[in-house]
């Protein structure tokens, strides 16, 4: 009986520690997913201010060589800011400014990567709605912004296509980061748990083990009388009393 006790009492810590895995693990699993898509909304804000310094740079040095009534291809600070830029930014494989009519008037295939006139005409339907997008096109994430309006009052817009791999590489590599910690948060806690269960939990078992033993060596040792040695006990002294009162009444007699 007493092997059973102890079988279900480890069940029972068996049980808890299993409930508490995964407990820490459902919990670990949460965080692990918000802490991927927060990553994904600060590289996305990130980037995106990325290319509003990009873009700010580009549209300053635009304005001065028009107003010094210089081409965009004539003027060296430009081409100057585009080596700079391909030096810096070593995942841009095209710059394309166009005006809102779909005029090209400057592409920079940096890396000989295509830009066709479907691109172009996506880039300015996004362009239309908003005055900062963001669009893929194969293995190309395009980010584009209005940057000014020129002497004829035209929307001139930006665009900077980023190689998408670059993208993919930091998602994987964040994923892998999250999942191996919270593996090995896992694996801490329940060496954790199996440690407090031997060295704590069991030693206190032992030792209600041995104060229950020890209780239970104490009250076997003494006896309660029963029912029918009550009554023999009773009878005794009845008879005892009826032999007395014989004496009495007989010596009572012979006076």
């Amino acid at each position: 009986m007493r092997l059973i006790k102890d079988i279900n009492l480890m069940r029972i810590r068996s049980k808890v520690i299993i409930l508490i895995n995964v407990m820490v693990a459902a919990i670990l699993t949460i965080l692990a997913v918000l802490n991927y898509f927060k990553f994904q909304n600060l590289l996305s804000d990130y980037t995106s201010s990325r290319i509003s310094v990009l873009s700010e740079e580009v549209r300053s040095t635009i304005i001065n060589a028009e107003n010094l009534g210089l081409n965009i291809q004539e003027s060296i600070k430009f081409r100057e800011l585009l080596t700079k830029i391909s030096k810096t930014e070593t995942d841009i494989v095209y710059i394309v400014i166009f005006t809102e009519n779909g005029e090209v008037i400057f592409k920079n295939l940096i890396s000989n990567a295509p830009v066709n006139d479907e691109q172009i005409r996506s880039s300015l339907a996004k362009a239309r709605a908003s005055k900062k997008w963001t669009l893929q096109h194969n293995n190309v994430i395009e980010f584009g912004e209005l940057i000014f309006k020129n002497l004829i009052n035209e929307n001139i817009y930006i665009t900077f296509g980023y190689r998408s791999s670059i993208f993919t590489k930091y998602y994987s590599t964040i994923r892998n980061r999250l999942l191996f910690g919270t593996l090995l948060v896992i694996l801490i806690s329940t060496v954790s748990l199996g440690l407090v269960n031997f060295f704590v939990f069991r030693p206190l078992q032992d030792l209600y083990n041995q104060i229950r033993n020890s209780s239970e060596k104490v009250f076997s040792g003494s006896t309660i009388p029963d029912v029918e040695e009550m009554d023999e006990f009773g009878n005794t002294l009845k008879r005892i009393r009826l032999t007395l009162i014989d004496a009495l009444k007989s010596r009572g007699g012979a006076k």
